[in-house]
């Protein structure tokens, strides 16, 4: 494929427009060309990006990506579609696809709901579901207890938010953690923010793109995640047929998806309270208080009563790996 940059300027962290066509993200910068065929992005590693110094571990994660994108095309699900990604000789294209992000669509929202819910069901066909412990919680930038408990006892200097508080931030912590859906990992996309999903504007076609992130992850991250964390959707995915991991079940609770927001509250707070001195710091701190006073003690060991009896018990049959062969 011969191809030219057409009026090309590099600027980091800009969307399309009419005057750049270029676009960064975190690791990788996408470029806009012109070919015989037709448009395109060629993708380049970002050179402050996390892989600035290690480019073989960036074009294997790409070569990756486009071995998912081109196993979901080979569905040729009619909902949604996965542009083509080509890599060879170290370069990596992949077919531009013509559309805004679904946050900037201006029509109804509910119509992505069939289509995303056919692409995480495709997604997690891809692979069989794994069981593995998970020290800590999705969604929640502490890698265990202990992390957590320190942060804690940083806070408890301060002699502002209540004890009782404090234990109930952290047995919310540990229930999460010990959720069947915190150990159970299923593939998935990992980066499904509207961003990734684009709207063609002419005829709401939604095409989903960026597999980089693509792999394993705990179900709870999938089904608390900020972008998906919608009732609607899941009850969707959860009609659609499963022929390699037919027991699958995606079970959202919104008192669950409730606990993980007053949690991600309570410890921005916290962090946000540690640049302040003591008395601005005091003032933040007493709105955990009231954050946790709003989560009624009562339907917290509800909800961990409807759990306690699943822990073990609930984990769904291991599919051989020769299944999945091809």
């Amino acid at each position: 494929m011969v191809a030219e940059k057409v009026n090309f300027e590099l600027v980091p962290d800009v969307d399309w427009d009419d005057e750049y066509d270029g676009v960064s993200g975190h690791a990788t910068t996408v470029v806009r060309m012109e070919s015989v065929d037709g448009p395109f992005v060629e993708k380049f590693v970002r050179d402050n990006g996390p892989f600035a110094n290690n480019y073989p571990r960036w074009i294997a994660k790409q070569i990756d990506a486009a071995q998912i994108s081109n196993d979901l095309r080979a569905k040729k699900n009619p909902h949604y579609d996965v542009p083509k990604t080509f890599v060879a000789h170290g370069k990596v294209r992949e077919e531009f696809v013509d559309g805004i992000s679904a946050d900037e669509y201006p029509g109804n929202k509910v119509d992505f709901v069939p289509a995303i819910a056919h692409f995480i069901n495709d997604m997690s066909e891809l692979r069989p579901v794994q069981y593995m412990p998970n020290p800590g919680v999705p969604g929640i930038l502490l890698k265990d207890v202990a992390e957590l408990d320190d942060v804690l006892d940083s806070v408890r200097k301060f002699n502002v938010v209540k004890e009782e508080n404090l234990r109930f931030i952290h047995d919310v912590f540990v229930f999460l953690r010990d959720m069947p859906e915190n150990n159970m990992f299923v593939f998935g996309h990992n980066d499904l923010h509207p961003g990734n999903v684009l709207v063609n504007p002419k005829n709401g076609r939604i095409s989903i793109i960026d597999f980089e992130l693509s792999g394993y992850q705990p179900m709870s991250y999938m089904l608390y995640n900020r972008y998906t964390a919608k009732p609607a959707l899941w009850d969707f995915v959860n009609k659609l047929p499963r022929t390699k991991n037919p027991a699958l079940r995606w079970n959202f609770d919104a008192r669950v998806d409730e606990m993980y927001s007053v949690i991600n509250r309570v410890l921005f707070k916290i962090e946000s309270a540690m640049v302040y001195d003591h008395d601005m710091a005091a003032q933040r701190l007493e709105d955990i208080n009231m954050l946790c006073n709003k989560i009624v003690r009562k339907k917290f060991a509800t909800l961990k009563l409807k759990y306690s009896d699943t822990k073990s018990d609930n984990q769904w049959p291991l599919v051989p790996m020769a299944h999945y062969e091809r």
